[in-house]
């Protein structure tokens, strides 16, 4: 870990000991997570991280970020619903819209995450 300390600050970049996680990617059953410190900190090990907006889980399967990317969608799609009858019911242009901002939430981070949820490889 001190390798990568002087990584980052040579990097211009600063670790944050206490905000940092870790998950152990593997798909056996059983973990034997290794113990990582940062100065006075112990890295946690964790079943998921969230990174750049993707949840990462430890089987690189990615179902929980589908989840939380279609409870979004669903959400912001229903304001969005509410707000276009506000504004005169569903035009072409605001239904083109709706549309375009839902699956913008739903594929983010798409190609990182696509293969594995199409073909479980």
């Amino acid at each position: 870990m001190d390798r990568i300390s002087t990584w980052l600050r040579k990097a211009g970049l600063q670790l944050v000991p206490h905000k940092t996680e870790a998950v152990l990617c593997t798909r056996k059953r059983t973990l034997d997570c290794p113990t990582i410190t940062i100065g006075d900190c112990i890295v946690e090990f964790g079943d998921a991280v969230k990174y750049l907006g993707v949840v990462l889980d430890r089987k690189l399967r990615f179902t929980k970020n589908i989840s939380i990317a279609a409870d979004k969608a669903l959400r912001t799609g229903s304001d969005l619903a509410r707000l276009m009858s506000d504004f005169g019911g569903p035009k072409t242009s605001r239904r083109l819209l709706y549309n375009d901002v839902v699956n913008y939430i739903i594929l983010y981070g798409a190609p990182i995450w696509l293969d594995q949820a199409v073909h479980g490889s």
